[in-house]
């Protein structure tokens, strides 16, 4: 009996692989295999290369590498979309921000709803999902997979359909994302990590704001170590300040702030504990 059911579920799987073999092609990747930089790059490579369409459908955003490929589509004028899980489920007030801002429609799911789909839709005819998270690297020793499906335009039953038509109804029961006037991410917008450079151990801050911004008492980190800015450090209006190791990390203590150039991540935080922006490696 144990035997026949293992012979209809493989002969199940077979006719499945064949069925999605006529249109579609399927690619799986591993972090624990491929590593996660790889399956980063395949979702960048994918999202990058949209034309006209693109739905995410994440619980959050929290990579500036895939939040910065989202805007870049979408000022192309590819119509884009993004699904986000309720305000409470972990998301990034600094992408979901830089998300808002530039004009990218976002919806969040309801209060009463636990969002676990991790999956976007590219030009209607290509699938990432799995379990990986579009999160930054500080989630290296996590083990996730990415399936890359690819289907024929046209196809009247492939699985692109399935996943497009449950996005929609979750689009229709959403809510459209905002930021109200007491949001992190409203009160702290004007002062971000422009860049990083590794190779002179510098963090380059811009105030975007219209006067200079007093950030005594903020600090830099990278999980491991942190650098307070001390009384009277202001940020002058559009004009980029470097932070280098011979301010944040004087004597090149290894257990200090370090920017390390295999792969790091810097967080900036006002001295309530607020991460105001990030940048991750």
């Amino acid at each position: 009996m144990i035997k026949g059911s293992a012979v209809g579920f493989v002969a199940v799987m077979l006719w499945g692989a064949l069925v999605l073999g006529q249109g579609c092609s399927t690619e799986a990747f591993f972090t624990s295999s491929d590593g996660r930089s790889t399956v980063e790059r395949v979702v960048l490579q994918e999202i990058s290369a949209a034309r006209e369409m693109l739905e995410i459908a994440v619980e959050s955003i929290t990579s500036d590498r895939l939040c910065d490929a989202v805007l870049q589509v979408h000022d192309r004028g590819v119509e884009v979309r993004v699904l986000l899980g309720r305000e409470d489920a972990g998301a990034s007030f600094g992408e979901l921000e830089r998300l808002v801002s530039g004009g990218v429609p976002v919806r969040r799911l309801g209060a009463d709803q636990r969002f676990a789909h991790r999956f976007a839709i590219v030009d209607r005819s290509l699938i990432l999902t799995g379990s990986y998270a579009w999160s930054d690297g500080s989630t290296e020793n996590v083990v996730e997979s990415l399936l890359r499906i690819r289907c024929e335009q046209g196809l009247t039953d492939d699985p692109v359909r399935v996943y497009l038509k449950e996005f929609e109804r979750l689009w229709e029961g959403s809510r459209e994302a905002t930021l109200s006037s007491d949001s992190p991410a409203f009160l702290v917008a004007p002062v971000s990590i422009a860049y990083v450079d590794l190779e002179t151990q510098c963090i380059v801050l811009l105030n975007s704001s219209a006067k200079a911004l007093d950030v005594s008492g903020w600090a830099l980190s990278d999980l491991e170590a942190q650098y307070v800015f001390p009384s009277e450090t202001v940020i002058p209006t559009n004009d980029p300040v470097r932070f280098c190791a011979e301010r944040f990390n004087p004597t090149g203590d290894p257990d200090g702030l370090y920017l390390d150039p295999d792969g790091d991540e810097v967080f900036l935080s006002t001295p309530e504990g607020v991460i105001v922006d990030e940048r991750s490696w």
